[in-house]
């Protein structure tokens, strides 16, 4: 009779089979629970989950708003013309998730990621989280069985076995999280290294002042690239990509790959002491286990063979066991190792720098296509359709068996009018302050040193003197020393002649 069958299925049974595949259960749980995280941030400001929910059957706001059946028209203000209160609400929450982009504001985007050497950057692909979670599950599986000894000993055996993976899962999730971290400071660390380098080969300012990806672009358009390089994506002149997660994640990695490694072979060693000890804990157990044992009344060279042969068996056991602990040892941190290269990979190839500039330019800007014509195909028109079927429905709705003319507003005319209005409003910004002037020691002190009269000189460097910060100062004085250096140097030949 099966004993799961109808009637018979008993409590301890239950729990018995779910001891028994506690990986596949631990594993689907974690699964189900990440994918529904996921999910959750994925779509709670994403537009189609905003139109799910509003025309949710009979619990939407769609339908609510029929039911209210609210006909007091209001003047719109956008497009001044009277509609109801239920339509102004829904192009309102419609049009605050669609994230409407003009053409003007890509084309400015675009062109800043260009200039910041990030137009061809692409988030990470859909099949990156789903790899990397396989290798983490695969780390904690056998991380977990490594640390499941060390809880304590008053709970079972399974149960010390998912806690230990569960513990495992954490701390592979912080190893990844610090490798791709890390990925992403080297990108950014490699590109601004190799920006400065060319800057300083050719005499070039890395940086004069900060441009935001909605302004202007082409304001520094008289300036070498690596300059408007530098006003894209650096704060100052000073500004350098960080190593603290470069740092860190090789610390952790250290730590716990040498930690783990020396505890799976101390378990090992200790299990093999312990079991040798076992095997020659005394005759009579010898005898009645190993073959090789010498039984009692045997001459004493025969005997001898025989614990010869039984110690050499016990070698070769040991040997093997301890052969194959060492291969699980060098499997988990190959494991462990292409996990945090595979992370860190992702950081280095995908995402852009992790500056807001950036961000808020393939946010708010691109969403990575390359023309606004992609950008409206794939992006915005099924947006507006979907808007306006919404729009149509809640006008069926209200306006039927009613009295009102139903008003003549569109989701396409209200977003044109909107668009033009966002668009003249950019176009008509005031240009942004100019920046002050970028204070370049070398130059300031050639232009002074270059004066002929000696008194001029003087009051030329009193008048720049008095207008530099203490910092500033100390670089003049050291440029002025310097080139005053090299021209006695250049000339003191003449004297010897």
């Amino acid at each position: 009779m099966n004993p799961y069958g109808l009637g018979a299925a008993v409590p301890g049974d239950f729990w018995d089979l779910i001891a028994q595949h506690w990986y596949a259960v631990v594993t689907g749980v974690v699964t189900l629970a990440l994918i529904a995280f996921l999910i959750w941030v994925r779509r709670t400001k994403e537009f189609y989950w905003t139109d799910f929910w509003y025309a949710f059957p009979r619990f939407g706001s769609l339908r609510k708003s029929i039911r209210e059946k609210n006909l007091h028209l209001v003047r719109d203000d956008v497009t001044g013309e009277m509609i109801a209160p239920a339509e102004q609400a829904l192009i309102s929450a419609y049009f605050n998730q669609i994230g409407v982009i003009t053409r003007e504001r890509f084309q400015r985007a675009y062109r800043f990621l260009l200039l910041a050497k990030q137009s061809d950057r692409r988030p990470m692909p859909v099949w990156g989280l789903p790899i990397l979670f396989l290798l983490l599950v695969a780390e904690a599986a056998g991380f977990g069985m490594l640390l499941a000894p060390f809880i304590a000993a008053e709970i079972t055996p399974n149960a010390a076995e998912i806690i230990g993976v569960v513990i495992a899962f954490v701390m592979a999730i912080i190893a990844a999280g610090l490798t791709h971290a890390a990925g992403a400071e080297f990108y950014e660390s490699g590109l601004i290294r190799k920006m400065r380098r060319i800057a300083n080969n050719g005499k070039i300012p890395l940086y004069k002042n900060a441009i935001a990806n909605d302004e202007e672009q082409e304001q520094d358009r008289g300036d070498h690239d690596v300059t408007r390089f530098g006003n894209r994506v650096l704060e100052s002149a000073e500004d350098k990509a960080g190593i603290k997660f470069i740092l860190a994640a090789f610390l952790f990695i250290l730590v716990v790959l040498g930690a783990s490694s020396l505890l799976r072979y101390e378990n090992l060693r200790l299990a093999v002491t312990e079991q040798s000890s076992l095997q020659g804990g005394g005759e009579a157990s010898a005898v009645g286990s190993n073959p090789f044992a010498a039984p009692a009344g045997l001459p004493p060279d025969v005997a001898q063979n025989a614990q010869q042969a039984q110690a050499q068996v016990q070698v070769e056991e040991n040997s093997e066991q301890l052969l194959g602990g060492v291969a699980g040892i060098i499997g988990l941190g190959v494991i462990f190792v292409f996990t945090q290269v595979y992370a860190m990979t992702l950081g280095i190839k995908y995402g852009h720098l992790e500056r807001a500039r950036i961000k808020s330019a393939y946010r708010n800007g691109t969403l990575g296509f390359s023309s606004y014509d992609d950008y409206k195909r794939h992006v915005l028109d099924p947006r507006v359709r979907r808007t306006e079927r919404r729009l149509h429905q809640l006008k069926n709705g209200l306006f039927n068996d009613s009295q009102v003319t139903p008003t003549s507003l569109t989701f396409s005319h209200w977003l044109d009018v909107k668009m033009q209005q966002d668009s003249d409003r950019m176009m008509a910004s005031p240009a942004p302050p100019a920046p002050p002037p970028v204070f370049d020691a070398r130059t300031t002190a050639a232009a002074i040193m270059d004066i002929a009269d000696a008194e001029t000189r003087r009051a030329e460097l009193r008048r720049v003197v008095a207008t530099l910060t203490p910092a500033q100062n100390a670089q003049l004085q050291a440029e002025v020393t310097r080139i005053k250096t090299d021209r006695e140097a250049a000339t003191s030949w003449i004297d010897e002649v």
